[in-house]
């Protein structure tokens, strides 16, 4: 008996697409069911044109179209292809399933993977990850079944051992432009941040399991993980260890708007339905978040003076001549520093760790006067605040160069100080601290007014 396969797409407003994913699939001569969801454009005209099976239902999440569809193709039919509008089989795919259901009576396995091209812009992504995504597109019709946990997207999953096929689905959407692509993710993000928010995730996967149940497992531990923080993980991860980099202007452009752009926009979802759920879940969070990057920052500091400190027990030389910002930024302290006294008719000689006045003082620019604690806590504090964010930018950016003129002025006046005054005795570390900490409050409750006056003119 010979094994009977269908294609099934799903459907809305696919004028721009529809004509190429059923040119692709033309070659198979297997019946074709498209499950529409009322589109207003040419999709069903076209469709016709090429003797689909055309079948509208109201959509409610992709789940759920295609629990539908599945129910309703006819019960003769052994296989199903499952595909979106904007995806098409490349010419030796088609020929590969051509011979997968001609030369058996069964197959022994009940799913097959299919690698998927991922365009986007018309580029095609093939790094960060991108270059070996598989699909479960293929499956056994009486061995698949769906998780309706899952709001913002669809994943088969079969009863049965699985494989893959040697080449690849293209998908690219012709529908899609920049503004097009973003309007449509932030649906998305509201439907993810309500299923991670509300723990809908039922498979929790396995480590060692297939794709899916790799993906499944990897995704319980991102639910785990901290809002706003691990999607600039994730994207640093997949941008640069991943080498999403090599995808060019384009790639570029992408990995950010999926890999971080969207996945604060699910946080920001996930944070609001929290706060209006928990009370003091806002005061909360911003306090342990502020520990905990407050903590990270600091002493990530302190272990990279120990990288780039000779002799220390981490020390590398490369980080230390290459990269070192502790360096860098003793430097331009002292630089800046003797600057000042030049307007005030003081020589002075610049050296690595001293600001040397000529007839004078050498003031010593160690570890403890760079204000990299200070800095810490700074940037700790505006990226824990619920900013908008452009005056997030602002004082961020401000309260950082303001620590920093603080610090030169510091170095300047104590030159001046202890060169003209003799057995002076004054504590300019608790001075300069109370001077910073003065200026990083009120700068706090400054943005906060103008953040919580822009929240009131929306509302």
């Amino acid at each position: 008996m010979t094994l009977k396969l269908a294609v099934v797409i799903l459907t809305f407003n696919e004028e721009k697409n529809i004509t190429k994913c059923l040119e692709s699939v033309k070659k198979l001569a297997a019946p074709i069911f498209i499950i529409d969801s009322y589109s207003t454009d040419n999709t069903e005209k076209i469709a016709f044109t090429y003797n689909t099976h055309f079948i509208q239902n109201k959509f409610s999440t992709h789940t759920l179209q295609w629990k539908f569809a599945l129910q309703t193709i006819p019960d003769d039919i052994d296989w199903v292809l499952g595909l979106d509008a904007d995806q098409t089989l490349c010419e030796e795919l088609q020929d590969e399933l051509i011979e997968l259901f001609n030369t058996s009576n069964e197959l022994p396995y009940s799913g097959y993977y299919i690698r998927r091209r991922n365009y986007f812009l018309d580029t095609w992504i093939r790094f960060g990850g991108y270059q070996n995504r598989y699909l479960l597109k293929l499956f056994k019709k009486d061995t698949v079944f769906l998780d309706e946990s899952e709001l913002m997207d669809h994943h088969f999953y079969v009863n049965g051992s699985t494989a893959r096929l040697k080449n690849d689905i293209s998908e690219n959407n012709l529908k899609e432009n920049l503004e097009f692509w973003k309007l449509k993710h932030v649906k998305y993000a509201e439907l993810q941040a309500k299923e991670e928010f509300e723990k809908l995730l039922n498979n929790k996967g396995k480590l060692f399991g297939n794709q899916d149940q790799r993906r499944l497992f990897l995704k319980s531990l991102w639910n785990r993980m901290p809002l706003f923080i691990r999607p600039l993980l994730y994207f640093l991860f997949r941008y640069f260890l991943l080498g999403g980099f090599l995808d060019g202007k384009i790639g570029s452009k992408f990995h950010y708007l999926q890999g971080y752009w969207y996945r604060r926009k699910v946080d920001e979802n996930i944070y609001k339905l929290k706060s209006k759920k928990y009370k003091y879940y806002q005061e909360l969070f911003f306090v342990s978040r502020f520990v905990i990057l407050f903590t990270i920052l600091y002493y990530f500091n302190i272990f990279f003076i120990g990288l780039t400190g000779e002799g220390g027990s981490f020390y590398s030389s490369f980080i230390d001549e290459h990269l070192n910002y502790i360096r860098w930024l003793r430097d331009s302290i002292i630089y800046f520093s003797s600057i000042i006294l030049s307007f005030f008719n003081y020589e002075t000689i610049r050296l690595p760790y001293h600001l040397k006045i000529i007839d004078g003082v050498r003031v010593g620019v160690g570890y403890s006067c760079l204000g990299y604690g200070l800095m810490s806590m700074h940037i700790a504090l505006a990226l824990s605040y619920p900013f908008r964010i452009n005056l997030r930018r602002k004082y961020l950016i401000y309260g950082l160069l303001a620590i920093y003129i603080i610090n030169v002025i510091r170095i300047a006046a104590v030159g001046i100080v202890y060169t003209e005054i003799k057995n002076l005795k004054i504590d300019h570390h608790l001075i300069f601290n109370i001077v910073a900490y003065l200026l990083i409050f009120m700068m706090m409750v400054y943005s906060i007014k103008l953040n919580s006056e822009n929240e009131n003119t929306r509302t």
